[in-house]
């Protein structure tokens, strides 16, 4: 079996090594990484940072094929416009805690995209031990509810591109993409938590009826799945393996 996992915002493919080093005993695991986060250069600036997600994700599925493809957030959002304009070689598609049609809660941030960008060029200029406590902060009151905020995360923070991370927050909050609903080659399942504070349950509700999955699953805690729900989404990506 084949895995490939394509992270959300502000994350790289290092939140995900724990999860599939676990699952090494079942499938060999691949990882996709967006530019401006983790180890990838953000490279050429672009206003519709979204489009420009689509056509590199689009690039680097072509010739690949895979078991089974998991997103989160951001990723499932960008994935979901790669396969409106065509098909990818997966037998599944899990889309996690994923943004779409819109972020809400992130207005506040994403009104005017300089704020951001600002906000991070200073996070990284601080000193780490300063910085860890802010993020820290931040993190306990907005988006990590169940679990410490830990230091994949903030490296994670640290390492993104402020330019590449302010567009993609703007651009994702603000976001009027819909889902065609054409039919593809893979089986689509979502899985959302409980106490997701970015992504609405309204949001959730609306994906789920433009994609139509096989499968819905919840987890406990917040947006973080992989951090936050770490047991029980490796038994259901475990279970999901088992099906396809």
């Amino acid at each position: 079996m084949k895995i490939l996992i394509i992270h959300g915002w502000m994350n790289s493919q290092e939140r995900y090594r724990d999860l599939g080093s676990r699952l090494q005993d079942v499938a060999q695991v691949e990882y996709y990484e967006f530019p401006g986060f983790g180890s990838r250069a953000y490279g050429s600036f672009r206003f519709n940072i979204l489009e420009k997600y689509r056509e590199d994700l689009s690039s680097f599925l072509r010739g690949r094929s895979y078991d089974l493809i998991v997103t989160h957030s951001m990723g499932g959002n960008i994935l979901l416009r790669v396969l409106e304009r065509e098909d990818v070689d997966a037998r599944a598609i899990l889309f996690s805690n994923t943004a779409y049609f819109g972020v809400d809660s992130l207005k506040p941030l994403a009104w005017c995209t300089p704020i951001p960008v600002a906000g991070l060029v200073l996070f990284r200029m601080l000193p780490q031990r300063f910085a860890w406590r802010v993020a820290k902060k931040i993190a306990h009151g907005m988006f990590h509810r169940y679990k410490s905020y830990d230091e994949i995360t903030f490296h994670d923070v640290r390492r993104a591109n402020p330019m590449a991370a302010g567009l993609c927050l703007t651009g994702l909050t603000y976001d009027r993409f819909r889902y065609s609903g054409r039919k593809r080659k893979a089986k689509f399942y979502v899985s959302y938590s409980e106490e997701d504070w970015e992504v609405s349950r309204k949001k959730t509700d609306l994906l789920i009826r433009d994609l139509n999955p096989l499968g819905v699953c919840s987890f406990p805690g917040g947006h973080m799945v992989a951090l936050e729900a770490k047991e029980a989404y490796e038994k259901f990506l475990r279970r999901l393996l088992r099906t396809i």
